[in-house]
């Protein structure tokens, strides 16, 4: 047995806050006994002829519009599935000088590989900002595989981008039912009720998120404001402290902080607080502003 490969390479353009142009360099292994110069059984002149299709589809081409985040992995497993009827052994994408990823055909689903494209592709479309887009993407992914819980999470995200929480609320019970230890689907939930007015419910998934994502300062932050909500606030100061011990650069964190310990008379550290809060935004170095959300 043998392992021979076919290699291409082509430009192509990606990203989504910079957009740039790298060079792709692509290549396949075929194992199988040699014959005439080839693996035994195995057409080089139409594998060589299909690879050169699927790079065509690829070059030139914006890849988030196409795959989605545009990693190494993510062409890789395009050029595999689109190849899937060869005996194709590996595909390595290396992206310019820097990085590169070689997947086995063991490492790509492909029963539900459209699923996980159109899911792909309605993140990096959110992450641009493309919502009405993202929520088609997603629901795409979910027509593709019913049982997608990510997906319906994802669609719910594109719900909440948009305030409509009651449309987003049903899409992350889904996600919860589908996935019972998808904690994130359980903050989403908890949120959506905070926005809808049903702060009594709020506590329950917030403390599900809590048990599943212990090393969450976004999960334990909300449990913290959810008990400010209700009164609670000596519960919420300990929450919030959670928060701070995992993640010192969270601002709202130590805003939050400061607004419950106000509530319980102690000024001074509110005070504290609340400057360390500012100065977090002021300097940039804030972990969860805006700017610096992982949408991916």
């Amino acid at each position: 047995m043998a392992l021979l490969g076919i290699s291409r390479v082509f430009n192509a353009k990606h990203g989504s806050t910079y957009i740039r142009s790298d060079e792709f360099e692509v290549e396949l292994t075929i194992e199988g006994r040699v014959e005439n110069n080839f693996v035994a059984g195995v057409d080089s002149v139409r594998l060589s002829a299909d690879l050169d299709s699927v790079i065509e589809q690829l070059s030139g081409k914006y890849l988030d519009d196409t795959i989605g985040r545009a990693t190494s992995e993510n062409v890789a497993a395009y050029i595999f599935y689109q190849l899937r009827k060869w005996p194709v052994h590996t595909v390595k994408v290396s992206e310019g000088n820097s990085h590169y990823a070689q997947l086995f055909a063991s490492d790509v689903d492909f029963a539900n590989y459209e699923a996980l494209r159109s899911y792909n592709l309605s993140r990096s479309l959110l992450y641009r900002g493309k919502v009405s887009e993202a929520i088609k993407a997603a629901s795409d992914a979910l027509e593709l595989n019913p049982d997608f819980a990510e997906a319906y999470n994802l669609r719910g995200r594109c719900f909440r981008v948009l305030n409509d929480w009651e449309t987003a609320l049903p899409d992350f019970e889904m996600a919860a039912k589908l996935k019972p230890d998808f904690g994130e689907a359980y903050r989403n939930i908890g949120n959506s009720y905070y926005y809808l007015d049903r702060t009594g419910e709020m506590v329950t998934m917030f403390t599900k998120a809590v048990e599943l994502m212990q090393h969450s300062a976004l999960a334990w932050n909300n449990r913290g404001y959810a008990y400010q909500r209700l009164g609670m606030f000596r519960q919420a100061v300990e929450d919030h402290q959670r928060a701070i011990q995992l993640d010192n650069c969270y601002a709202e964190a130590h805003s939050d902080l400061a607004e419950a310990l106000s509530h319980i008379g102690e000024s001074e550290k509110a005070k504290e607080e609340k400057g360390i809060a500012a100065d977090l935004v002021r300097t940039g170095q804030d972990t969860h502003a805006p700017e610096k959300r992982q949408m991916y």
